[in-house]
């Protein structure tokens, strides 16, 4: 039918402000069935979904092939730290050419092709390709600042893809902080795999803090308990809670409820199975209940395939049925 609705109208009944063609009976079943498997989607699928910008009858189809289309990320790291930013940053000079500087927030950009620190603390000239080629590498800086990688035309690189930002020269020496990134899509995924606190509040903006295996509120939890007596907190928890949370915790959420205290950003593919320095399409919100218990049991998932591989590292090792004469 090529036509855009609002699902919610459809669960509202608000038949009377969607399309003609809806009231037709042949079309208002696929319509039903549409929005039953449109609900069906998680939070953060739907928005998969939304931002490929293709057409579909399907949404459940429509995410597998979206979800295809997206280059599978493998790090077992939690986070991209700046140590992995300069790594990267080197790696792209020693390839590339050109040299990294040290940007800040709070001052210009330190050019360090007048100086770099080595390994052994030693302080070298420009790091040219040909030095680059030699082994030399540059320690992570200590300061808040990264260490960004600048072309041969003096382009500075973007922090995520190792791409000219498009700024000018003069641009970027008036205030190279603004030329850490190429996009806003570099800029944003860029936070959310390296700062907490960016990442929690994305998955918030998407779920709002509503556990996606229980559908508990979380968020709407930790209001309550937040704005009530101290007297009557403790009485506003679930029996679940009290029943499967130890007592000092419960203890803590009680004497001063925080939002963490409440929900978890989790992985779904489990940072140790390759699921780290993700994008959200990996990340949902449990409740503090539901985290707890799918952490133990990704725990034990954890200590079996160190066993086996163990295991098998033993059973292939045949220097134990070796005697020395």
């Amino acid at each position: 039918m090529n036509c855009n609705f609002i699902p919610l109208d459809i669960k509202l009944d608000l038949w009377e402000d969607l399309p003609a063609s809806f009231e037709l009976k042949q079309n208002r079943s696929l319509i039903l069935r549409f929005v039953r498997e449109w609900s069906s989607l998680t939070a953060m699928k739907q928005r998969v979904v939304r931002r490929s910008g293709q057409l579909f009858c399907s949404p459940a189809l429509a995410f597998e092939e979206a979800t295809k289309q997206q280059t599978k990320q493998n790090s077992t790291k939690r986070y991209i730290t700046k140590e992995d930013v300069a790594a990267a940053s080197m790696d792209k000079v020693k390839n590339a050419g050109g040299h990294v500087r040290l940007i800040t927030k709070e001052a210009g950009p330190q050019d360090t092709s007048t100086k770099e620190c080595l390994d052994d603390g030693a302080s070298v000239p420009s790091l040219t390709p040909c030095l680059a080629q030699a082994g030399l590498t540059v320690k992570p800086p200590a300061s808040k600042g990264y260490l960004q990688a600048v072309d041969n035309e003096g382009n500075p690189l973007c922090l995520r893809c190792q791409q000219p930002t498009g700024q000018t020269k003069q641009e970027c020496k008036a205030n190279a902080w603004d030329s850490r990134f190429c996009s806003l899509n570099c800029q944003e995924e860029f936070w959310i795999r390296s700062n907490n606190s960016y990442l929690r509040a994305k998955v918030f903006e998407i779920e709002h803090g509503v556990c996606q295996l229980c559908n508990l509120n979380a968020q709407e939890l930790f209001l309550r308990l937040r704005d009530a007596p101290k007297s009557q907190r403790k009485s506003l928890l679930d029996v679940t809670w009290t029943s499967k949370l130890p007592l000092d915790q419960l203890n803590e959420m009680v004497r001063a409820p925080g939002e963490g205290h409440f929900w978890q950003v989790d992985h779904i593919r489990p940072v140790f199975g390759g699921g780290g320095q993700c994008s959200l399409d990996n990340l949902q919100t449990l409740c503090t209940v539901c985290h707890r218990e799918r952490t133990a049991r990704q725990a034990k998932e954890r200590s079996q395939v160190r066993r086996q591989s163990l295991a098998a590292k033993r059973g292939s090792d045949i220097t134990r049925f070796l005697v020395k004469k």
